[in-house]
């Protein structure tokens, strides 16, 4: 028996609207490993045995930058400044292909696109 119009609008908003809760899950869970990244970047600066003022030099950014990041007022930090924080502390951040068998977040990339509306 075919669905009628408004059955088949139904079940779309209902595939989108289960589309959406799960890529907001996925922006909840890259917040939260954002704001991991940076606690131990913050902490990864605050050991490393150099002032404020040498950080701010070593990485090239400017003072006042450096201390609103390490008193958590910077909120986003860019990738290029990330990583001259980094190198100042003597540290480096290394980029590796995750095996699909331990990717745990592959399903969760892999969301369909949403329907399109009539």
């Amino acid at each position: 028996m075919r669905k009628s119009r408004e059955e088949r609008l139904a079940e779309k908003k209902a595939k989108l609207k289960a589309v959406q809760a799960k890529r907001n899950e996925n922006r909840k869970t890259m917040h939260a490993s954002a704001k991991y990244f940076e606690s131990q970047l913050r902490s990864a600066l605050k050991n490393c045995g150099l002032t404020n003022m040498q950080i701010a030099n070593f990485s090239g950014l400017d003072h006042s930058t450096v201390i609103s990041f390490l008193k958590g007022r910077n909120r986003a930090i860019q990738m290029k400044s990330a990583f001259a924080l980094m190198t100042a502390a003597g540290y480096k951040l290394t980029i590796e292909k995750i095996s699909p068998k331990n990717d745990v977040y592959r399903s969760e990339r892999r969301l369909p696109p949403p329907p399109i509306e009539d």
